[in-house]
């Protein structure tokens, strides 16, 4: 199973990428915006989710491990495959998709192309005690930076919950991503 992949875009459409990984092109699946945001021969990686079928083998890369892992949650519920889930994350941003589910509001999803209130409702029941024990009330109060101290932490090998745990119990007049890693760090180990 493929789970990353580092090299140079290829070539980019609405779809996804081509990625030259040591002289071999993997076409990954990614949601329009980050496949837009790339440039030919720009040194990108991507976090991925590898679907077997009997007829094909298809990537879906994510810049983050969160978005990754939300992708993940989403084709578990019943009806949802990997073109809607990354149809949902292209539509709606981590913090909209998490405070629907977690709030059981399907209203949010219903907005996007192709998500009628029937799938709505199903991810927002199917996922409620994942995202819950996963995200709780904190997750609604995220900001960019700390969302970059839950990557760097997962990238140092903490799983998300345990590094939101962390980042809720630090003192909340720090500032700035690094002292926040700090901190969450201490409170880790």
């Amino acid at each position: 199973m493929i789970a990353y992949l580092k090299g140079n875009v290829i070539s980019t459409n609405a779809r996804g990428v081509i990625l030259d990984v040591s002289g071999v092109g993997y076409k990954v699946e990614t949601t329009p915006q980050t496949a837009l945001s790339l440039q030919g021969s720009q040194n990108v990686s991507f976090f991925i989710h590898t679907v077997v079928r009997a007829d094909a083998l298809e990537l879906f890369g994510f810049s983050s491990q969160s978005d990754l892992q939300l992708f993940q949650k989403l084709i578990t519920v019943s009806g949802v495959g990997p073109r809607s889930a990354l149809t949902v994350l292209s539509n709606v941003d981590e913090k909209t998709l998490i405070t629907a589910v977690t709030q059981q509001d399907p209203s949010h999803l219903t907005k996007i192309s192709g998500v009628g209130k029937k799938i709505a409702a199903k991810i927002v029941l199917e996922l409620k005690d994942s995202f819950d024990s996963l995200y709780g009330p904190y997750e609604s109060s995220l900001d960019e930076h700390d969302r970059d101290v839950i990557d760097a932490l997962c990238a140092l090998g903490y799983n998300q919950q345990q590094a939101r745990k962390a980042l809720v119990n630090i003192d909340p007049s720090l500032t700035g991503v690094s002292a926040k890693i700090t901190a969450s760090l201490q409170i880790i180990t």
